[in-house]
């Protein structure tokens, strides 16, 4: 995967060039599950491996988000924190987390991809 799979993969699902394309490696703990937000001692390491994430806005209320490991696309509205229980709502977490995002931003556009692997 690279920052040409995540803008062909944009393009294709919205006719426009993203704004922004970035990407951040897949990591593994060394140390436990659940314990770095519990306060416990964790060793996170990054993998050889990375998800690439182009993003636009939109003038619309709602967000839209595809990806091309998942089978299904998503909506979310940025002005709700309520998750849907599916994979769109760690894209929906994630802008939600950067400060004044909901705000800012009537609604994004993403495309992710990936080559970490799919937990079952």
């Amino acid at each position: 995967m690279s920052a040409s799979a995540a803008r062909a993969l944009f393009e294709s699902a919205w006719r426009r060039p993203p704004d922004v394309i970035a990407s951040a490696p897949g990591r593994v703990n060394i140390i436990g599950e659940h314990t770095d937000y519990n306060g416990g001692q964790v060793m996170p390491i990054a993998i050889g491996r990375r998800t690439w994430v182009a993003m636009s806005r939109t003038s619309a209320s709602t967000s839209h988000a595809v990806s091309a490991q998942q089978d299904a696309a998503g909506e979310f509205s940025l002005g709700v924190g309520k998750a849907q229980g599916a994979w769109w709502d760690y894209v929906h977490g994630a802008v939600r987390a950067v400060p004044g995002a909901a705000q800012a931003l009537p609604g994004v556009l993403v495309a992710v991809v990936s080559d970490v692997p799919v937990a079952a």
